[in-house]
């Protein structure tokens, strides 16, 4: 299985935006990031309540790591079948795009597109938005809770960046509570290290896997 796809960052409440007009019809675009397919519908809502006078509200949603399993979601909201969801899901398949809804508020000019029109207005509504978009590598990490004294918590934290993981969360009393995740790539490295190096005094405890985003590195960037 793919342990890394794209995706977006933008939240729900403030998604990449892009409008297009194409012969006196508007397409305004919305994307953002979809952490659970349940969320679909309020999202939806949301955007047909804010636009009362369109004439379709369209969506897709996609989720899932594994190209060949993703949960997809669309509706063409009126519109002629394969002229509307269709593209937009084209296009975020194109891209390697997941995790993600783009929500497309068509506001009817008075002149028919016809079927090839309609869905060249929705593909570049849904690139436009995608183009203003804040994209991220959707990495599968491996979560861990780990308890151990200061002196050997400082050996795991070590190894944690050793492996491009990190502390998500930790308890500090007599000894340290934490939880770590790691990227899936190195969750057995990680493992062994922490055996290893603390000869045997802390044993990470699986806790499964979760996906979570991190931005692209930019040009400029190591």
């Amino acid at each position: 299985m793919a342990t890394e796809s794209l995706t977006v960052i933008d939240g729900p409440d403030s998604p990449a935006v892009y409008e297009h007009d194409q012969r006196k019809s508007r397409f305004i675009a919305q994307i953002c990031h979809l952490a659970d397919v349940a969320e679909v519908g309020d999202i939806v809502a949301r955007v047909r309540s804010a636009a009362p006078k369109a004439r379709h509200v369209v969506h897709v949603a996609v989720l899932g790591i594994d190209p060949g399993s993703r949960d997809v979601r669309m509706s063409d909201d009126g519109e002629p079948s394969g002229t509307a969801s269709r593209p937009i899901l084209e296009v975020l398949r194109s891209r390697g795009l997941t995790d993600c809804l783009i929500v497309v508020t068509r506001y009817f000019g008075g002149v028919l597109l016809g079927a090839g029109g309609l869905a060249r207005a929705y593909s570049a509504a849904a690139s436009g938005a995608l183009g203003a978009a804040t994209q991220a590598v959707l990495t599968v990490y491996e979560q861990y809770d780990v308890e151990a004294d200061y002196s050997a918590f400082a050996v795991v934290n070590r190894i944690v960046s050793r492996v491009g993981g990190r502390v998500s969360r930790a308890d500090y009393t007599q000894s340290v509570r934490c939880g770590i995740v790691v990227p899936e790539s190195s969750a057995g490295s990680f493992e062994r290290l922490v055996v290893e190096e603390t000869a045997g005094m802390v044993v990470p405890r699986p806790r499964g896997a979760i996906r979570m985003p991190r931005p692209l590195a930019s040009d400029g960037d190591a």
